[in-house]
């Protein structure tokens, strides 16, 4: 969902045309649509704090940073795996990035696209992909969950794990 306006986005999956939609609720009509994926798209996002800027991942290993103003592509970041899940701190200062391999990042967005990074290595512990992450409302924490059944916390400050790993599920999560 948009953080100010009565918008919220939606990807094309498996066997579809790769796009993103942006809807209005309100009005139930099709605001924009935005092209430039090859492959599924796993994950969208906004960003709390710059409310024309969107986030997504697909399967290949690309995130796009999109202007929502004019549909445009601003930025692309390839990565070495595909990535599952995407969300921004509530200041959105800071990108967690769940990855195929089992590992959570946080990269800081602070400034222009181009000069994003890691804040650090990034979070191990899972057993296979992350398919969501989310930040606390305070941004103090991630939790992650996986195909592994578990769902681990993360402390942002030390980048490490934040107690033991909640298990009860029985299948991915």
């Amino acid at each position: 969902f948009h953080p100010t306006e009565p918008l919220f986005a939606t990807a094309g999956g498996l066997d579809s045309d790769y796009a993103i939609r942006i809807w209005n609720p309100d009005t139930e009509t099709l605001v924009a649509t935005l092209e430039g994926h090859g492959a599924p798209v796993s994950s969208v996002v906004f960003n709390p704090q710059m409310t024309t800027q969107l986030i997504s991942a697909d399967l290949e290993r690309m995130i796009l940073v999109w202007d929502t103003e004019t549909s445009a592509i601003v930025h692309s970041i390839e990565f070495t795996d595909s990535v599952f899940s995407l969300d921004f701190s509530s200041d959105g200062q800071l990108l967690a990035i769940g990855n195929n391999d089992g590992t959570v990042g946080i990269w800081d967005v602070s400034g222009d696209p181009q000069d994003w990074q890691l804040t650090g290595h990034t979070m191990t512990g899972h057993t296979d992909r992350v398919t969501d992450v989310v930040f606390s409302p305070d941004g103090d924490l991630v939790a992650s969950g996986s195909r592994d059944k578990t769902i681990r916390l993360w402390d942002v400050a030390t980048l490490e794990s934040f107690g033991e790993p909640f298990i009860g599920h029985s299948d991915g999560i």
